[in-house]
């Protein structure tokens, strides 16, 4: 017990012994006398202290997902970090795309940037020893190689995880210096689902 009765210390406060309420989580800690007494002199070689403190009790519940989502998510996260692989960034925009093409001197259209990703997916199966993953953009999703071939089952044949660039893009921030904001959160989930049913890990 503290000075003055029956009290519990909490840290270098005294706090008065009252039951457990269930409807609250809350008491306030009184300082004690003698700490309260010699506050003027502590105060010339600290931080002035607060008067009160608070001590909450909480409760964290987490909801996981099922045994199955687990076991996916723990193969995918293994793949994509397995010893020797990388992830290919082939998530640019169209409007990236174009600064590309134009320095080799190539138009920017859809068929364009088709072959271009077909190029990169298309090379040698050997690929898939060193890319665990490739990042795709939107329209490359949808696209497919010269025989017919989604984009998505070609990587999937070289052993490589499909996933997609799920931001709509960046503007520029209201008052701001030349910074940007990412969007698309709005219906994130959404579009998520989406590229889950068609291909995406």
């Amino acid at each position: 017990a503290g000075p003055g009765g029956d009290r519990q210390r909490q840290g270098d406060l005294w706090c008065p012994r009252s039951p457990r309420s269930p409807r609250t989580s809350l008491r306030l800690c009184q300082r004690s006398p003698l700490i309260a007494s010699l506050s003027p002199l502590v105060g010339l070689f600290s931080a002035p202290q607060p008067s009160y403190c608070s001590i909450t009790n909480m409760t964290t519940y987490f909801n996981y997902p099922p045994p199955e989502l687990q076991e996916e998510l723990r193969r995918i996260a293994n793949a994509i970090v397995a010893p020797g692989k990388g992830i290919l960034a082939a998530d640019e925009s169209v409007a990236t795309m174009g600064k590309r093409l134009q320095d080799i001197g190539v138009e920017n259209t859809d068929e364009n940037r088709r072959l271009y990703r077909q190029l990169l997916f298309s090379t040698d199966p050997k690929v898939g020893e060193n890319i665990s993953g490739v990042i795709l953009f939107h329209e490359t999703l949808y696209q497919k190689a010269d025989d017919g071939t989604p984009f998505v089952e070609l990587l999937k044949k070289r052993g490589i995880i499909p996933g997609i660039k799920v931001d709509k893009g960046v503007v520029p921030l209201f008052g701001s210096e030349d910074e940007c904001t990412t969007q698309g959160l709005d219906d994130l989930a959404q579009r998520c689902a989406q590229y889950k049913k068609d291909g995406c890990d």
